[in-house]
């Protein structure tokens, strides 16, 4: 369970923002929470990047070492599809996840994807591997989902009704900000995760800054731990 959204802009330089909470988490059947951990959830390539939503994690990986495994990295494939209008490996990785016992359509991947070749685009691919652009209902051009996807749109539309942002101005730092607050807002929810994942796609760039926060967050903790440490290690002495 988790929440991906991306966001293109419609100022600046065209690019497109995929963020997503980084919880792993299980549900038993009363709908408790189980069981969770931290996992990444935004995967890139030279020219794609993808966050998804659904079960089945380590067959999701599987899905992604494949793609990343092809000769270009996954650019041949993802042009074919967008060519297409259907990600076929995306329809049968589902195929194969609804076959097995215990398996429900809830537990299907649907993935949002930002491309920069030819063009940079955002776009959703559903559970049937269907290749569709964002709603034009949409103040914006932006696409969430997984189960935090109502909490993260209501934040967006609370940003918009309040002002806090202008539909038509939406620049890659006002798309961060929108990104982030969207998945702040969902990870209220006891099945999404602190700590996120944050791609930015331009048309000759991919930058990972979600990485770079994560592993600032571990020295900044690590920091405070051994000023703890020696705090009361000197009262002790």
């Amino acid at each position: 369970m988790t929440l991906v959204i991306g966001i293109r802009t419609n100022r600046g330089p065209d690019c497109v923002i995929l963020a997503s909470d980084r919880q792993f988490s299980e549900i038993d059947e009363e709908k408790k929470l189980e069981y969770k951990r931290p996992i990444r959830k935004v995967y890139y390539g030279e020219t794609w990047a993808m966050g998804d939503a659904g079960g089945g994690y380590s067959d999701v990986r599987k899905f992604y070492h494949a793609l990343r495994q092809t000769r270009d990295g996954g650019t041949g494939v993802i042009a074919r599809a967008l060519k297409q209008g259907i990600f076929e490996e995306v329809l049968s990785l589902n195929r194969n996840l609804t076959r097995r016992d215990g398996v429900t359509f809830a537990d299907t991947h649907s993935f949002v994807l930002a491309t920069r070749k030819p063009r940079v685009a955002l776009r959703l691919v559903d559970e049937f591997g269907n290749i569709k652009s964002a709603s034009k209902e949409n103040d914006f051009e932006y696409i969430c989902v997984g189960n935090g996807d109502e909490a993260a749109e209501g934040c967006i539309e609370q940003q918009l009704a309040t002002e806090s942002i202008d539909r038509d101005n939406i620049s890659a730092d006002v798309a961060i900000g929108v990104a982030l607050n969207a998945v702040f807002a969902a990870s209220r929810l006891a099945s999404v995760g602190p700590g996120y994942d944050l791609v930015i796609m331009e048309k000759n760039s991919l930058i990972d800054w979600g990485a770079k926060n994560n592993k600032a967050l571990k020295r900044a903790q690590s920091s405070q731990i051994r000023e703890m440490t020696e705090h009361y290690k000197r009262l002790n002495r």
